[in-house]
């Protein structure tokens, strides 16, 4: 079991164009995938279903890794002009609360929030968060980055045109970076 799931973590890593460093997040996101997936071992239920007692909300499931915008509640802003939607990262779902886990793509904090609009078509630049990981962990206070987001199509590696004649496969492509994406919510 160890090894499907690690392959799967792989695979949406090298697929989303992430940083290794997510692979704990991308993790416990494979396994939540596959409670939520029917099993021929139990008859065509989810394991999710037999140990919660109801069937999954497939519909709230999004694309790991995919850019998405999330809206700041008014006890977060710092005055009235301050922006109401934010650039983030879709990471995952939280533990004990409904919602999405997103990583603000400006300070670096993780958010928790229901209120989220997602582009399922486009993540962030692996470089980009290589660099907010390097520079928020270890904390450094006051810290942010004044760049521009490079977003990137997904998928970032199309497995149906990576092998070659023999079933090897090939080299990753390279991702063309795009202009920040439009933050209406």
């Amino acid at each position: 079991m160890n090894g499907v799931v690690l392959r799967s973590v792989r695979a949406l890593l090298v697929t989303s164009g992430l940083p290794t460093k997510l692979w704990g997040e991308a993790f416990k996101f494979v396994v939540t995938i596959r409670n939520f997936s029917p099993s021929k071992a139990i008859e065509g239920s989810t394991p999710y279903e037999l140990f919660g007692g109801r069937k999954p909300d497939v519909p709230g499931l999004r694309v790991r890794g995919c850019a998405a915008a999330y809206f700041v509640l008014k006890q977060r802003r710092k005055g009235k002009q301050d922006t109401t939607v934010k650039e983030a990262l879709f990471r995952g779902y939280p533990k004990s609360t409904t919602g999405y886990r997103v990583l603000d793509l400006v300070t670096g904090h993780i958010v928790v929030s229901r209120d989220v609009r997602f582009r399922e078509q486009w993540t962030v630049a692996a470089d980009y968060v290589d660099q907010l990981f390097e520079t928020f962990y270890p904390k450094k206070s006051g810290v942010v980055l004044h760049v521009s987001i490079p977003y990137a199509k997904l998928p970032l590696h199309d497995y149906s045109s990576s092998c070659s004649s023999d079933g090897t496969a090939l080299a990753l492509h390279s991702f063309d970076e795009v202009g920040p994406m439009d933050a209406k919510v």
